[in-house]
């Protein structure tokens, strides 16, 4: 569930920083055509919201987003092991990180609604900073 919401939050952001590059708001119905063009990025792993990003021309949209204790490159991380926690509970595999089973505890998953939730804080004026209009 946290990874489906964070999903959905990333594609808000999404479509919030194509406006901004695109200098206006879309139509209700062009931001349903334009969700078409990239609805399908995947789950929100690092590399995917990266990928997605580069869309609108940022190289790197995580670059600078940090906050006190978590490094971007932590961030990265956590996302990462987020999504593969998920995608094997989705499959009904056993819970597998990087090829190494993995406890998935209460503590962790408690760790990663704070992170997310700071994140959800954050993210969409980090994203929409790196969106230069002339």
């Amino acid at each position: 569930m946290l990874t489906s919401t964070l999903q959905a939050y990333i594609g808000d952001v999404f479509l919030a920083c194509s406006e901004k590059a695109f200098g206006r708001q879309l139509t209700e119905d062009e931001r349903k055509d334009y969700a078409k063009t990239w609805s399908r990025w995947g789950n929100p792993s690092d590399e995917n919201i990266i990928a997605l990003f580069r869309r609108l021309g940022i190289n790197d949209v995580f670059n600078g987003l940090s906050w006190q204790g978590q490094s971007t490159t932590t961030l990265k991380k956590k996302l990462r092991i987020m999504n593969q926690v998920r995608n094997k509970i989705a499959h009904g595999q056993d819970i597998m990180v990087d090829g190494q089973p993995y406890a998935l505890t209460l503590n962790s998953i408690q760790g990663w609604r704070r992170v997310v939730q700071t994140f959800g804080e954050r993210f969409e004026v980090h994203a929409l900073s790196k969106i230069i209009r002339d």
